[in-house]
């Protein structure tokens, strides 16, 4: 089984208070984010599957999203889970995590290495992510 442990910030001003008036954001993101995280506790193996769908552009809409991890979860087990106030509070945590990590600039973090760096946005490619991880994790890729 593969482990993701979720760090959503939603970009919608209905549940992320830090986004300034005139940020548009991403309007039905705090819903997409509740379904996310429900689907994570109630099927992880799934999770990566189901969070790669929601990355579409623009985002899916959370009605038609409820539609595609039945499948895969049970619709009364997420339907449940999504009505638990620890979504809301890991939301409440990880949008005061975005403003600390973000404080030098206006970038979501993407991932965290070993509490020593932290990489805001993407890479440039392939190469380079392999290049940082090897650098920080003191790996050697295959390749």
């Amino acid at each position: 089984m593969q482990v993701f442990d979720p760090l959503p910030v939603p970009l919608d001003h209905g549940c992320n208070p830090v986004l300034s008036p005139i940020d548009k954001g991403h309007p039905g993101s705090c819903e997409l984010t509740r379904i996310a995280l429900a689907v994570w506790r109630v099927n992880p193996d799934f999770y990566a599957t189901f969070h790669g769908n929601l990355l579409s552009d623009p985002p899916p809409d959370p009605v038609a999203v409820m539609v595609n991890p039945r499948e895969n979860v049970s619709a009364i087990a997420l339907k449940s889970d999504m009505r638990d106030p620890w979504n809301d509070e890991l939301i409440r945590v990880n949008i005061a995590y975005w403003v600390s990590f973000s404080s030098r600039k206006k970038y979501l973090s993407k991932l965290l290495i070993t509490g020593k760096r932290v990489l805001h946005g993407l890479q440039s490619g392939e190469a380079d992510f392999i290049r940082v991880m090897e650098q920080e994790l003191g790996i050697r890729s295959n390749s």
